[in-house]
């Protein structure tokens, strides 16, 4: 099935991958994210190695900042923690022209 990948795969814009996790993680935090979106982003590994390394750090938060509420994803410091990755990804996004941001 190689053969026939790019024929139905979506085109996206450089950067839209980064984008994407970028507000995956700004929707949950805010609670704005669909029932299992963060399910689904911490799930799946990124094929680009820094989104990867983003997810991996998503996964590890609850355990790094416990949540103090039952039923938390985690504290308010791993909120803030999760907040600043975000960030963080918007700052390495690649222009549309593919270059990563220095």
């Amino acid at each position: 099935m190689k053969l026939f990948d790019g024929w139905f795969r979506k085109k996206t814009a450089p950067g839209s991958d980064y984008d994407e996790v970028a507000s995956i993680i700004e929707a949950f935090v805010e609670g704005r994210s669909g029932q299992w979106d963060w399910d689904e982003f911490t799930s799946i590994k990124k094929k680009d190695p820094f989104l990867e390394s983003i997810r991996a750090r998503c996964v590890k938060i609850p355990s790094e900042h416990p949540p103090k509420v039952p039923g938390a994803y985690c504290d308010r410091e791993g909120l803030e923690v999760l907040l600043a990755l975000a960030r963080t990804i918007r700052e390495k996004m690649p222009d549309r022209s593919g270059a990563e941001k220095a």
